[in-house]
Order: structure tokens, then sequence, then C-alpha cells
């Protein structure tokens, strides 16, 4: 069976797509992929979404109980209702052309119901498998909390990952340290950096962006647009810009995102340049490709410890370069994007790098930036689109669905040689 011809996906879903935040957009877009890709081969099993999602297909989705994250007795009824749905749907009797081939799910903190539900007889692969690790590093009331829960969300990530048929996960750092924690092979592992729509991120006229975002004012615009913009790069923005006005007295500095908000405007207001700042908070996902067309210069940073633990794979630098923009971030010395110059890395710690890198892509003349938008959104389109994603994920499946079925022979060979029937 080649996947790309023929046989059915399930795909699971532990994160409301409907919601604007990173987890919520990545399984947003593979889920768009999918569709796309599979059409009727495909069936999605997701939670009721909180708002309407115009990308959910509800005639291939079956949907299970969302609840808060806060009360523990939802969040069990939500696992059992999960684990129940899913075994009614890989177990049920179906025609040959209704059953699923293999199921696709991106595990989520303390996955309980994908766990009792595990032992099923279709082959599953795990997407875009993270550093779990990190579960355990908040802070507070909640960093007690999740240091406490550490040791089973462990135990339910390991019960998944050893029967998984394939793993994926998006950083080199997390390939590395799941190769060694969770002692995955390699042909079963597999680097996949995360990815970007590019028919839904493309180039706009920036004019019109900032016309319809009344942000028309400022020129240049320095621009974020994601989850925590607090810890990825919205203080060092606001920093910057303090140090930019002289050269550049009608800049402005625009953070989307919900995380920190009231922290940012608060540090801007110190700055004494909250009349530069436009800080809306979380704002809908179809508004995002406007506000990022409407950057001169766009921002994804990390904090320097998390990078050296996990590294990144931002979607929204994917979704930035898709829209042919300047891009200054922080990736490792072997990325592609640094290879192919397509982005200035920094370090989040080093503010006159940031103002350097800064000053170095608003100084561009013209034809230097049309000329990278040019190469940013071609090699956006051929490298970094979920569908070209999706495709490699696609042939890494194949290939573990093929060796499964070939070691499945080797065994049934084995217990004939042995006389069992």
């Amino acid at each position: 069976m080649n996947l790309n011809t023929s046989g059915r996906i399930l795909y699971v879903s532990m994160v409301d797509v409907s919601q604007p935040d990173g987890p919520g957009v990545n399984e947003r877009e593979f889920m768009v992929s999918l569709l796309r890709k599979f059409g009727e081969r495909v069936h999605v099993l997701a939670p009721t979404p909180w708002a309407a999602c115009p990308d959910i297909n509800v005639r291939q989705t079956t949907f299970y109980r969302n609840s808060s994250k806060r009360s523990p007795l939802k969040f069990l009824l939500r696992q059992l209702d999960l684990k129940s749905k899913l075994q009614r749907l890989v177990n049920v009797k179906l025609p040959a052309e209704q059953s699923f081939d293999l199921v696709v799910v991106r595990v989520g903190v303390l996955p309980l119901g994908f766990y009792l539900a595990r032992r099923m007889h279709v082959p599953y692969a795990v997407k875009t498998f993270g550093a779990i690790q990190e579960f355990t590093r908040n802070t507070g009331l909640k960093g007690l909390v999740c240091k406490s829960l550490g040791g089973l969300n462990l135990f339910l990530f390991r019960g998944i990952i050893d029967r998984a048929l394939a793993v994926d996960t998006c950083t080199s750092l997390s390939f590395q340290s799941h190769e060694k924690e969770f002692g995955l092979s390699p042909d079963r592992l597999l680097f996949q950096e995360n990815a970007a729509n590019v028919q839904r991120f493309r180039p706009q006229e920036t004019s019109k962006c900032r016309s319809a975002l009344e942000i028309g004012h400022f020129n240049p615009v320095l621009g974020f647009v994601g989850g925590y913009p607090v810890d990825r790069g919205g203080m060092e923005m606001l920093e910057v810009a303090t140090r930019l006005l002289g050269r550049y007295p009608q800049l402005g500095v625009v953070i989307v995102g919900g995380i920190g908000a009231d922290r940012l405007r608060r540090r801007a207001k110190e700055l004494g340049i909250e009349d530069r700042a436009v800080i809306p908070g979380q704002v809908p996902y179809d508004e995002i490709p406007r506000y990022v067309n409407s950057f001169d210069v766009c921002f994804a940073l990390d904090r320097p410890d998390r990078f050296r633990r996990v590294g990144n794979s931002y979607q929204k630098v994917r979704q930035y370069l898709a829209c042919g923009k300047p891009v200054i971030t922080c990736v490792s010395d072997d990325s592609a994007l640094l290879r192919e110059n397509l982005v200035e890395s920094v370090d989040a710690d080093n503010p006159d790098a940031i103002e350097a890198a800064t000053r170095r892509l608003l100084g561009q003349t013209d034809t230097t930036r049309l000329h990278h938008a040019q190469r940013a959104v071609a090699y956006a389109r051929k490298h970094l689109s979920t569908e070209a994603a999706l495709n490699r994920r696609v042939d890494f499946w194949n290939e573990r669905l093929f060796k499964n079925k070939e070691g499945l022979g080797a065994r049934d060979q084995r217990l004939k040689y042995l006389g069992y029937p």
C-alpha cells in the first residue's frame, strides 16, 4: 500500500484547532494540509472547538469533549471521551474502504486517553514529538503541580512512544534527546521542522495592509506575531525601538499575541513609546497574514536557556518568509535558513547585536529588499510549506509501514515453521 494513492488516515488532535495560539495554529494547518492531500481518505478526531473554525470539515470530523485545563474532573472526562471515540473509530468493523490504515497523533500533556487506547490493531505515528521536559519547568504554583505530575507524564509518553510505528520531531536537539532518552532507532525517528501554509501566507501590498489595520502613520514597522511575545522578542523590540527613533522618527512597533501583552504595554509606557507601540493582544488567526505583510522587519527570538536546551522551529518564521519579509531570529549554526542567508540570527541577550541587525535590514535598498522577498517566497514555497512537510512525512510513514509489514510477514513465517497455525 502507498498512502499517496490508497489507504485511509485517522488524525487525532489533542488541542482546540479554533484557538489562534501556537499549538492550535500548528494543528489547524496540519489538518488543512491533510484534507487537501487526502480528501475523503482522511478523518479527524478533535476536541469540540470553542469558536467557529472554517477550516474544520464537520462531515469528516468526530468531536470529543472539550474542557478547561483547570478542572481535574473535566480533564479526566475529556480523556475518557477521547479514548472511547478513538476505540470506536478504529475497532468497529467497517468495510475495507472505510477502515483506517494509519492513525496520526500529536501527543499533548498527560495523554491519558490515547495511552489507554494505544493497543489498537491500527499502527500509529506520533507527529511533532516535543520537549516534554519543558512541562516541569513552569514556576510558581503551576510549576509545583507540573513537577508533581512530571513522572506520570513521562510514563504515559513512554508507553505511547514504545508502540509507535514512527515518530517525528521538529528540532535537531529534540531529535538527539529522544533518540537517547526513549531508545528510538534512527529508522523510527524523523527530523521534520514546522511549516507554513503558503496559500494563506503570501505577499500582499504593505501600504494596504497598514491602512486596513489603521497603522498607516508608522514607517518603518517592527513586528511580531505569535504566542508568548513577552518571551519571544517583544521586550527586545521595544528596547531597540528606543535606540532607532532618532534615525526613524515615524517608527512603530506592532506586537500581536495574547500572553504577556499587559507586561509589554507597561514596558512601552515606561520607555515613553506607548504612542509608538500597538499591542492588540490575541487576534483572530485569519487577520495574521495582514499583520505580517504590514511589517518591515519581523522578530522571533527565544530565551537563551530554552534555545540551548531544545532549540526552536518557529512556525512564525516560516510564515514571515512566505510573505517575503526580513527576519531577525535565533537559529542553530547548521540551520538551512542561515545557510541560505534568509534570516539574521542573533543572541537574544545581546541588545547591541539586535540593534545592529535591525539597522542593517532597515537600511537595505529597495532592490536588495525586493531580491530578498523573491528568494524568501520561492524558498518557502518549495521547502517550508505544509505540503512539502506532509509529503516528507508521508514518505516516512510509507517506509515504516512497509518495514512493519515485512516484519509481520517474517514473524508469521517463523510461527508457521514452529508449528503454530
